[in-house]
């Protein structure tokens, strides 16, 4: 099965099991949002596989007049995001794979928000740079997200400490064999490397803010 099949099968309890999943949920997508400074009030702002529009919702929650175009080859998806943001005439929606997509705007931001784990690590390193292209100068790249960790040891110790949170939250056997199904299709990168390969593709400057256990928020300025 597609990944992009594997997001329109559950796209309706997507929404409903992400706090059972990830831990520290509002601080680890608030991170992100905290990252974000424009000298405008009505920034352009890409949202690469924006799924039901999770990651865009908190953006629109502090910039109000922001115009977001909203991306993801799940359509599933993204009718639900169209259903949350009914009547917000600045968003935009494009159904399409974001690693072959050509965009002909610049953005003063691109959001990104457990997503890009799914890309092999070439994909990933393409996306950086198309990300690096796609952006005006000083804009920034944010990326929340699944992280490896460098050591197997501590994987593996990370994971168990994981497991023990899913386990304490009120999640369905069926909620949690769809999460591990969604999971084999997962191409997680230590964050170092990543942020290496980000500073390595143009940006001047790339750091993590927020990290527990496998989720990670980094970013790179341009």
């Amino acid at each position: 099965m597609h990944l992009k099949d594997v997001f329109n099968q559950y796209s309706q309890d997507y929404d409903a099991n992400r706090r059972h999943f990830i831990p520290l949920y509002d601080t680890f997508y608030q991170s992100a949002i905290d990252l974000l400074n424009f000298d405008t009030d009505t920034p352009k702002v890409l949202d690469l596989g924006a799924g039901t529009g999770l990651m865009s919702a908190f953006v629109l929650a502090a910039y109000p007049k922001a115009q977001i175009t909203l991306i993801d080859q799940a359509q599933n998806m993204l009718d639900l995001a169209k259903q949350r943001f009914e009547g917000r005439d600045q968003m935009h929606y494009i159904a399409d794979d974001y690693t072959s997509h050509t965009f002909d705007e610049k953005y003063d931001a691109i959001v990104s928000a457990l997503s890009i784990h799914h890309l092999e690590d070439d994909k990933k390193k393409k996306l950086f740079k198309n990300c690096f292209s796609s952006l005006t100068q000083n804009g920034i790249f944010v990326n929340a997200d699944q992280v490896l960790s460098p050591d197997p040891e501590l994987e593996e110790q990370i994971i168990g400490i994981w497991h023990d949170f899913v386990r304490k939250s009120d999640v369905t056997e069926e909620e949690l064999a769809a999460y591990y199904h969604r999971t084999s299709f997962d191409q997680t990168a230590p964050l170092n490397d990543q942020l290496a390969w980000l500073l390595s593709e143009g940006f001047s400057k790339a750091d993590c803010i927020f990290k527990y256990l496998n989720f990670a928020v980094f970013f790179a300025i341009k």
